[in-house]
C-alpha cells in the first residue's frame, strides 16, 4: 500500500512486488485455461478421434500438468525464498 513516508527506493520495491503479483496471477490464469482446454480436447472429442490420436492427447495433458507442477514448486520456492517481498511489505 502507498503511504505518503515513503521514499523512492520502497515506492520501487512496492511497484516491483506489485508487477511480480500480477505477473504470478496472468501467467497462472493462462496455465489454468490453457490446462481447461486440454481437458475439454481429451475428455470431450475423446470418441471421435482414433487411438493413437487419444494417446498424442493424453501425452500432451500429461505434459501440461507436469508443467503446472513445476509452476507450483517454483512459485512456492520463489515465496519461500522471500524475494521481492522484503521487509517493508505492507
Amino acid at each position: 500500500m502507498l503511504t505518503t513516508d515513503m521514499d523512492g527506493q520502497s515506492y520501487f520495491e512496492f511497484q516491483q512486488y506489485f508487477r511480480q503479483r500480477q505477473g504470478w496471477k496472468l501467467a497462472s490464469f493462462t496455465f489454468f485455461t490453457l490446462l481447461l482446454l486440454v481437458v475439454v480436447e481429451v475428455f470431450a472429442v475423446r470418441s471421435m478421434v482414433p487411438p493413437v490420436a487419444e494417446a498424442i492427447l493424453l501425452g500432451i495433458a500429461a505434459f501440461v500438468l507436469v508443467a503446472l507442477a513445476a509452476l507450483v514448486l517454483l512459485h512456492q520456492a520463489y515465496r519461500q525464498c522471500g524475494v521481492g517481498s522484503g521487509s517493508r511489505r505492507r
